[in-house]
């Protein structure tokens, strides 16, 4: 290895250990991601997104999620490739309910998927605003795409979160999208 290469990466392991939260801003894909605060469902919640994230055009929305069950809110980067797309459910849901709606979502996708590789999930019901996620690869016209599904609750409501971006860009992402996860909170109030 050439003592060029070699300065770029202990260039690039530095900024990943300086740049590895949401508060000083998140190295991935070559880049430093720095987040806003916004509000969600008439302020009923909040997360933490990038910010250059914008919410999708609804003439987007209709070609990228062409089911009238698109997520309610959906958040992407300007080049549309990487989304986040959120959903709340009114019902009077418990802490118990996250891991079972999660693994219904979980096997419902595999039913129809068999092809989709599966990888890492998590459990934490034990946040203030419980929730579980897990991850998966599926398949787009032209390539790979990586997704992550990830059910929270919030006081008695159901949040259904998505997340997509190439493939390619999954390593980074998956740790970016982990800290908007955490970052979520409910407005005001008790949280469950």
């Amino acid at each position: 290895m050439t003592q060029e290469k070699e300065i770029i990466e202990e260039r690039i392991k530095q900024q990943r250990q300086q740049y590895a939260t949401i508060e000083t801003g998140m190295y991935a894909c070559g880049e430093i991601i720095e987040f806003r605060k916004i509000d969600l469902f008439d302020g009923e919640m909040s997360l933490m997104i990038p910010d250059e994230f914008i919410e999708m055009p609804v003439k987007f929305q209709k070609v990228k999620y062409p089911s009238e069950y698109r997520p309610q809110i959906i958040m992407t980067s300007l080049d549309l490739s990487i989304n986040l797309g959120l959903t709340m459910y009114l019902q009077n849901a418990e802490k118990r309910d996250v891991k079972v709606i999660t693994e219904s979502i979980k096997n419902t996708i595999k039913r129809a998927n068999p092809d989709y590789r599966f990888f890492k999930s998590g459990d934490h019901r034990e946040e203030e605003c419980p929730y579980c996620w897990f991850d998966f690869r599926s398949y787009a016209f032209d390539d790979a795409v990586y997704n992550i599904q990830f059910i929270m609750l919030i006081e008695k409501k159901i949040l259904q979160g998505s997340f997509n971006c190439p493939y390619s860009k999954a390593e980074d992402w998956r740790k970016v999208m982990i800290q908007i996860m955490k970052s979520i909170k409910k407005n005001g109030g008790e949280r469950s």
